[in-house]
């Protein structure tokens, strides 16, 4: 009985082992066996590109006995790796607040000052929503630019873009307010909206595919943790601005955070890492991508997240005028958004953790999570189904219901990244990296598309019904979307675990010692 330990090339560090390097260039690796009665001995070789890896094996002892050794060598992202991943994580994490306060910041007092330069209340609906509008049109560009431009190179300038549009954005209030100049006033405010969100859709494209490069056993988790800064941004972004409002202005609000964008940039040059291999990439793989869509299970997620971010957005124009039975000082009101927000931030991470455990849990999470969005919508009116109860409004009831709908809605979304790239990658094979910039984008455009579509559906079913009635409808359209992911589920197969999602060669968070397996013979 002979025993052969063969190794399958990725870059990775052992977990039981040190590395060194002989004065030959050659790198050689020792492992600790506290199990055997031999030791190991492992020589690397540099092969073009590619190492490989012979062990060579001696052992004690006497008799017919016969073992084998298997190497692992896959250290956890969180023990092995945890500064440089912190780092680039924190840079995301910032990249996507900032994007998502880009929206928020403006809306406690924007109307206002729009108003007086002679904006109609429609004119200013439309200024808010062409930023997710353009986010929906120009993400799969962005996505497909990637395989060109790079992923850090690509981050740094929606940074730019963003930053200084934001800046411009609040110089407009030196225009002349007077009423024959209102039409310059608007172009320039559509000019700069659609700048700022051309530099968000860049950004947050760049900064998924970061995710499902450098983080591809823990993508989920970090793709919560960007999830929760979009929930921090809708936290603090109106508080933020309604304070700097109030201290300096329409210019002040504008003027600091573009600046905290553009000084951000060093930050993001330091902490992201460099792809090179994105520009050897065939542009053939970007014409490719789109052979997803015959993937029923990317199809369906994308629904999803659309259905989400409308649910999630449908509220905005909404839920003011129904809070309004309660008489609520302002600081109660604020409570309210606060606890939307709270309860995503506070769950998203911890969904992705599970997503990440356990991959075959994606589409239940999701269903869970439309389940209860669905619950909630019936229960913030509440629903007339509810008869009696319906008649009987109580605010700590909408209260309930609406920390309910934020802790939800990260069920139903942060999944669906997941489960699009493990549908894609072939059970875990892996996938290239222009196909995962595709799905960056893809996301970016389903959510942005849901973003924009969510306020004009809430306030078109609140006009012809009720607020009641309406968040109803909503409900109904939930628990269409949870039967269709069970009918998914039990149609398709669930995932194995994956290996590497995606292959990046000079990643610098990657082990260099990736898989082994033992074959006795």
């Amino acid at each position: 009985m002979s025993s052969s330990v063969q190794y399958t090339e990725l870059p990775c560090s052992t977990s039981n082992g040190s590395l060194d390097r002989r004065e030959d260039g050659e790198r050689v690796v020792h492992f600790d066996d506290t199990t055997s009665s031999g030791s190991e001995t492992a020589d690397l070789g540099q092969t073009g590109d590619r190492e490989s890896l012979q062990l060579l094996t001696t052992r004690g002892g006497g008799g017919g006995g016969a073992t084998s050794s298997t190497v692992t060598g896959v250290k956890s992202f969180w023990t092995s790796t945890a500064k440089q991943g912190r780092l680039i994580l924190f840079s995301l994490f910032l990249v996507q607040l900032t994007d998502t306060m880009c929206i928020s910041i403006m809306i406690p007092f924007f109307p206002k000052e729009a108003e007086v330069k002679g904006l109609s209340a429609q004119t200013i609906g439309w200024v808010f929503a062409v930023f997710p509008l353009v986010r929906f049109l120009f993400s799969p560009l962005c996505g497909q630019m990637l395989t060109k431009v790079g992923c850090k190179k690509m981050v740094v300038f929606g940074q730019a873009f963003t930053g200084c549009s934001a800046i411009a954005f609040g110089l407009l209030d030196y225009l002349d307010s007077s009423p024959g100049h209102s039409l310059l006033y608007t172009l320039l405010c559509f000019l700069f909206r659609i700048l700022t969100a051309l530099g968000s859709a860049a950004g947050s494209t760049a900064g998924y595919t970061i995710v499902s490069i450098e983080f591809k056993e823990n993508y989920s988790q970090c793709y919560g943790i960007l999830q929760s800064a979009i929930g921090l941004g809708v936290i603090i972004g109106p508080a933020v601005g309604g304070l700097l409002y109030a201290g300096g202005g329409f210019v002040m609000p504008f003027a600091v955070l573009g600046s905290v964008i553009l000084v951000s940039v060093p930050l993001t040059l330091y902490c992201l890492p460099s792809h090179q291999e994105v520009h050897r990439e065939s542009s053939l793989d970007c014409s490719k991508s789109w052979r997803i869509f015959r993937n029923a299970v990317v199809i369906v997620m994308g629904m999803s997240i659309i259905n989400a971010a409308i649910i999630w957005s449908s509220l905005q124009p909404t839920l003011e005028p129904h809070l309004r039975q309660f008489q609520l000082n302002p600081a109660l009101l604020g409570l309210v958004y606060f606890m939307i927000g709270a309860m995503y931030v506070i769950f998203s991470p911890i969904v992705g953790w599970i997503a990440d455990k356990r991959p075959s849990s994606a589409l239940p999470l999701v269903t869970v999570g439309f389940v209860l969005t669905s619950l909630c919508l019936l229960l913030i009116g509440p629903s007339p189904i509810f008869g009696a109860i319906a008649d009987n409004k109580k605010f700590w009831l909408s209260l309930v219901s609406l920390a309910g709908l934020g802790m939800a809605a990260s069920f139903a979304v942060v999944p669906c990244y997941n489960k699009i790239l493990e549908a894609v990658g072939d059970n875990g094979t892996g996938i290239s990296f222009a196909l995962s910039s595709f799905i960056a984008g893809y996301y970016n455009s389903c959510w942005s598309f849901g973003e924009f579509s969510g306020p004009l559906v809430g306030a078109v079913l609140v006009e012809f019904s009720s607020f009641a009635l309406a968040n109803s409808i909503l409900a109904v359209l939930c628990l269409v979307s949870a039967v269709v992911i069970v009918i998914l589920h039990f149609f398709n197969p669930p995932p194995m675990r994956r290996k590497s999602s995606v292959v990046s060669s000079d990643s610098p968070i990657r082990s260099d010692l990736n898989h082994v397996e033992t074959i006795e013979e």
